[in-house]
């Protein structure tokens, strides 16, 4: 629907060398489609215990999970999945079947914003998950969040800023728009208080 394969074939972009930070539920990291997609940090020597690369996270070999604070950032306990789905959508190479992926040769940082008892995450975890990704290489942020509820003004524009900082830093960041639409409706303006990621 998309035409992806005339990108692939015609133009010869299919993701490949792109870094991704992939901000969800996390990344079932055994998943066939995406086994051969995560990103692997070559700075760090798995499992040893120790910062390698001095960039403040031990043993992120694949990314890191802010909900728990520790470098597993499996796509699993309650409310898993999503993520999963999400990342296939990016980077799913179609070793188990069926080519899923609308960049199958990007790398995916997963990012994990989900707390252990599947009640979501917060506005501090995803601004971690985003400074991690600039400061480890990826090129694109991707997330599909909405923050639902009022959220006071000084965040807002915190998310702005955030935002526009992300931009200066040479990196595109993607939100989803449409998860929540059927409770929240687009508001009228987009200026700096506007919501991002927005509640619908």
């Amino acid at each position: 629907y998309i035409h992806a394969d005339r990108v692939w074939n015609e133009l010869g972009f299919t993701g490949n060398g792109i870094v991704v930070g992939h901000v969800d539920t996390g990344v079932w990291l055994v998943h066939p489609d995406l086994i051969d997609r995560l990103w692997v940090n070559v700075g760090e020597i798995p499992d040893n215990g120790i910062d390698d690369d001095g960039n403040g996270f031990v043993d992120d070999v694949h990314g890191w999970d802010f909900g728990v604070g520790d470098n597993n950032p499996n796509d699993d306990g309650p409310g898993a999945g999503h993520g999963t789905h999400t990342a296939g959508t990016v980077a799913g190479d179609g070793t188990n079947g069926t080519l899923t992926g609308t960049a199958p040769g990007a790398r995916i940082m997963a990012l994990k914003v989900w707390q252990a008892d599947g009640s979501g995450g917060s506005l501090g975890m995803i601004w971690a998950a985003q400074q991690y990704a600039v400061e480890n290489g990826a090129r694109i942020i991707t997330m599909s969040l909405a923050i639902p509820g009022a959220i006071p003004t000084q965040f807002l524009r915190a998310e702005r800023f955030n935002d526009a900082n992300i931009r200066d830093a040479g990196v595109t960041f993607f939100n989803s728009a449409g998860n929540d639409h059927f409770r929240s409706a687009p508001p009228t303006e987009l200026g700096l208080s506007a919501r991002v990621p927005a509640p619908w």
